[in-house]
């Protein structure tokens, strides 16, 4: 099972994931901020034309030779004007803004399920791979738990004579996941995680502490809501 050659580097998710978080709340941002740009540039504009401006005070105040019939009336549709641009910066803005803020929450959503998948995969592995004699029927049933698909197939027969070797041979194994990525997710919603670990082998038989490493490929299912091991198999270095 194991592979003693040193293991590639494998990159981890979670920095990916956290950029795209971060670049999905900067663009929410900005869209807020051109919102807020937009409606105080309109709102400066319609206090000038509705309140008039000093010049424009200045100017009322001197005859005019060709006055201009019914200023009120052109007044009223340069005010009618101010408002409808008005409204209509406003409704751009909002939409822009609530656009950008559905796909930062989509965003988020589909950085968190990612990240569900590749955790999923980590502590499998942990599971299957950490046993104690002292605790192996309860070790060996957390694996079936959390186990779906072929995996699960594979595994149940073995389950009692695996359990029976533990404990005869006292056997003893701690693992550490070192690296752990998302190779690929399917549409049918299982993923494929790229997985590095370590483990600690303590045995009857003389072994203490003995390292072995493993390079994983591991398919994450969902299985009545949970999501589970579907399938193992080794990567060759």
């Amino acid at each position: 099972m194991a592979d003693d050659a040193e293991p590639r580097p494998i990159s981890t998710d979670r920095a990916g994931l956290e950029a795209a978080r971060a670049r999905a709340l900067a663009t929410q941002e900005a869209a807020l901020a051109a919102l807020a740009t937009a409606q105080a540039a309109a709102a400066e504009l319609e206090q000038q034309l509705t309140h008039g401006s000093v010049g424009a005070a200045a100017e009322a105040s001197l005859p005019d030779p060709h006055p201009i019939p019914e200023p009120g009336k052109k007044r009223r549709i340069r005010y009618r004007a101010v408002v409808a641009l008005t409204a209509v910066v406003t409704v751009a803005a909002a939409g822009a803004s609530a656009y950008f803020a559905v796909a930062h929450r989509n965003a988020v959503h589909e950085a968190d399920r990612r990240l569900a998948y590749v955790q999923a995969a980590r502590q499998g592995v942990v599971n299957i791979l950490s046993v104690d004699f002292n605790s192996a029927k309860n070790d060996v049933q957390r694996i079936l738990d959390n186990a779906t698909g072929a995996w699960r197939d594979e595994f149940s027969p073995q389950a009692m004579p695996f359990t029976d070797v533990v404990q005869k041979s006292k056997v003893v194994t701690t693992a550490e996941v070192t690296a752990a990525g998302l190779e690929h997710l399917d549409d049918d919603g299982t993923a494929r995680v790229l997985i590095a670990a370590h483990s600690k082998v303590s045995n009857a038989a003389g072994a203490a502490n003995e390292q072995r490493t493993f390079r994983l490929r591991v398919t994450v299912a969902s299985d009545g809501g949970r999501l589970k091991i579907a399938k193992m198999e080794y990567v060759p270095s």
